[in-house]
Formats: C-alpha cells, structure tokens, sequence
C-alpha cells in the first residue's frame, strides 16, 4: 500500500484489498524463477512494505530493506506494528556507499516508476544502488496502458501508465536484461476499461482507491481466487509468447554489474 492510502486509513488494522494480496503472491511467484534465496532484497518506494513482508514469511532472502522518501519516524513506527514483527530495515534515504557496504542482489521498484517524472533517471539511480558488483535481479512492475488512465491515478499522482514494450525499452536503455515480461489482471483491465468508458462520459466518479476495501473474509477470498487463477492463465499465455492485456504490467530483469 502506498504511504498517501496508509495515512488516510486510520484504522488498527489494515483489510488488505484482494488485489494487493494476489500481487505480493505474483511477485513472489516471479522471484521464485530465480531458483535460489536471495542474499538481500532492496525495495524502493516500500509504502507500508507489506509485499516485502510477504517475502520475508517466505524466506526469499536473508536480508530486506524498505526505502520510501515518504518514510518519518511515525508512519516507520506504524508499519513496524503492522503484520507482527519483523527484521526488515528501514530508511527514509540510503546513507552514502550503502550498496558497497550492504550489497542487494535483487531490486524491487513496484509501482513506482509511474510516480517518477523521470522515470529512466529513478531506475538508473536504483541499478546503481544495488552495488558494482555480482548477479542482480531487477522486479518492476507498472501500470498498463495510457488508454486506461483515469481519475483514479491522479488521485494516485500517476504520470503515466505503460504497455510491456515501453517498460522493456526503458530497461533495455538502462542496461538490463529482460528475462521476461508481461501483463496480469487481464479481468481488472476489462472493469477498468468499462468504468473509463463511463467515467469520460461525464458519470461522477468516487474517490476510491485500495485503502477504502470494505469487503469480507469471504468476498476478499473469493475475488483473491479469481485474480489468481486470472495470473495463472496469463502466465500460461505468457510462456506461449501470447499477451492478454492486464490492468498491471511487469518485467523481470538481470544485470551483471562489474
């Protein structure tokens, strides 16, 4: 969840939005293609962390760190509280030589890049981050599709929205490796495009974004199911080199730094 929802949700505790839940499990998922734990995840632009904390239950790696410039010492303390305790550092800013002294092996920029204004200069300064030298894996995901920008991301303060090519162009211009890419909530895009379609036409729109989810344990279990099985489908698609468009977007990246 992002800072902006945490601070205006002033509940005890969060009901996570199915949609956030099913994407910790796809993020986890796709980092699992690594086929070895990670030394130390860095996770830029954390918000509450609550994907990072995710991999931690996981035991991904041995190390995590959540660095968000939104970060005071308050909402630190908040999200420290929230989901049990936890061994994951956090920084408003990297103090300087960080990456030399605190090497990541794996970069998280998960719906970011769309708040940047210059989004090639953001993820530059994040490849550089990660250290000079060893195997990195880079995570991005972004959301799909210029078409589907509504009020919702600028509620969100969004500048863009991407498709699979321009987030891989952006990747490749900054020396990475794409090891594989592609769209998911391919069921979220079609609401998406409808409530668009509606809201151009002049309909009033509510002010929601995930941090207003009223939803039950049943109905979050249910949608969750369904966003799952959405990914699977599309993944399967995915590996036949064919590409439902999906509400969300990401790519999968490498980089041997020396």
């Amino acid at each position: 969840m992002d800072l902006s929802e945490l601070n205006r949700d002033q509940s005890a505790t969060i009901n996570r939005h199915p949609w956030e839940t099913t994407r910790a499990k796809i993020v986890n998922t796709l980092l699992h293609k690594n086929k070895s734990k990670f030394h130390h995840i860095l996770d830029i632009g954390s918000g509450d962390a609550f994907v990072l904390k995710q991999l931690e239950k996981k035991n991904t790696a041995d190390y995590y760190s959540a660095v968000d410039n939104a970060y005071t010492e308050a909402t630190i303390n908040r999200v420290k509280k929230q989901e049990g305790s936890s061994e994951i550092r956090f920084f408003q800013s990297l103090p300087d030589n960080w990456e030399e002294t605190n090497p990541a092996d794996c970069l998280l920029l998960l719906d970011v890049l769309e708040h940047c204004e210059n989004d090639s200069l953001i993820l530059n300064e994040s490849i550089f981050r990660l250290g000079s030298s060893g195997y990195k894996t880079i995570l991005i995901t972004v959301p799909a599709f210029q078409s589907l920008f509504s009020n919702h991301d600028k509620i969100l303060k969004h500048y863009r929205r991407y498709t699979r090519k321009k987030i891989e162009q952006l990747c490749l211009s900054n020396g990475l490796k794409i090891k594989k890419s592609g769209y998911f909530f391919f069921t979220l895009y079609l609401l998406r495009y409808f409530k668009v379609l509606t809201e151009r036409s002049g309909a009033k729109q509510k002010k929601k974004t995930i941090d207003n989810w009223k939803g039950g344990k049943l109905k979050s279990k249910i949608i969750a199911a369904i966003l799952w099985a959405d990914f699977r489908f599309c993944d399967f698609l995915t590996n036949c080199r064919i590409h439902l468009p999906g509400l969300s977007c990401y790519c999968l990246c490498q980089k041997t730094l020396s």
